[in-house]
């Protein structure tokens, strides 16, 4: 029997489909099942990605994630198919298979050599570099869901890891720049792999797709910020999957005490006393500020 993610590509950008590729493979391999995807868009820039087991079949039984932290998935029929609906946003779906999904989202040569071509200046000294993701564009619209992170938040995190070199990654480099180059502490290099458009903010469809359309772009960044010494995160999956990726041992990650806003929380959260939803997103060696 198999476990597949039908819809994969429509439920969320890169980071998001990350999660949903390890969830899925992790929850079949605890329960000794088989896992098969849709094709993916992002396939030749990874690794595995070519190696996937592809499937247009839709099972009748769909198994939808209630709540954001992690839990036991159960297939009350051991005698049929299940597809995962849900972000399932937690390493604990797939810890226990980490270097089998380490090893699955490993550049592929096309994102190897886009590195080494546009960025042989930085890639010699990568790890004296800390990555800072700020995420605006469309959390500009989503103020009911997602904050934008303050300055203050990403110069606390830069004066915790004592960074002195600094890769920003942004969906909004000209504010990045007028944030922080005033700020003589640091080197700040803004890293643009493709132009972002101010319509991006919008949550339409059509901006969507045009999100998602950059996606050689949009690993090769990926890459790049796990290649740092150490990650500066956002509230977002995109740098989270890139500081989880990161395999620098002496690493420092530095995450947001906040992914969610708190008007939004306690409709998507579970409620039992004394749970944080996450200690089930974030590793425990990663730093919260």
């Amino acid at each position: 029997m198999s476990v597949t993610y039908s819809q994969l590509g429509n439920r969320g950008r890169l980071g998001n489909q990350l999660f949903q590729i390890a969830s899925t493979i992790g929850i079949a391999i605890e329960n000794e099942r088989s896992f098969a995807f849709p094709k993916w868009e992002y396939s030749k820039y990874f690794e595995g990605g070519c190696h996937l087991a592809v499937t247009d079949d839709l099972p009748e039984m769909v198994i939808v994630e209630r709540f954001i932290n992690h839990g036991s998935v159960i297939f009350e029929n051991p005698e049929e198919d299940y597809d995962l609906n849900g972000y399932f946003q937690s390493e604990k779906y797939f810890k226990f298979c980490e270097q089998r999904i380490r090893k699955l989202f490993k550049p592929s040569e096309i994102i190897k050599e886009r590195i080494e071509k546009n960025y042989e200046s930085i890639i010699k000294d990568i790890k004296e570099y800390t990555s800072m993701h700020v995420r605006r564009g469309d959390y500009l619209a989503l103020k009911g869901l997602y904050e934008p992170l303050k300055k203050n938040y990403y110069l606390k995190c830069l004066e915790e890891c004592e960074a002195k070199k600094v890769l920003v990654f942004s969906d909004d480099i000209e504010y990045c720049k007028k944030t922080f180059d005033s700020n003589m502490f640091y080197e700040f290099i803004y890293i643009e792999e493709r132009e972002h458009n101010r319509y991006e903010i919008s949550t339409t469809a059509e901006s969507e797709a045009n999100a998602r359309g950059f996606r050689e772009e949009d690993a090769t960044e990926l890459i790049l910020m796990s290649l740092c010494g150490n990650n500066i995160i956002a509230n977002s999956s995109f740098s989270w999957w890139a500081a989880w990726l990161n395999e620098n041992e002496d690493k420092k990650v530095f995450a947001p005490q906040k992914w969610y806003t708190d008007s939004h929380l306690p409709r998507i959260s579970l409620p039992e006393d004394g749970w944080n939803h996450l200690d089930d997103m974030y590793p425990e060696s990663w730093k919260r500020i």
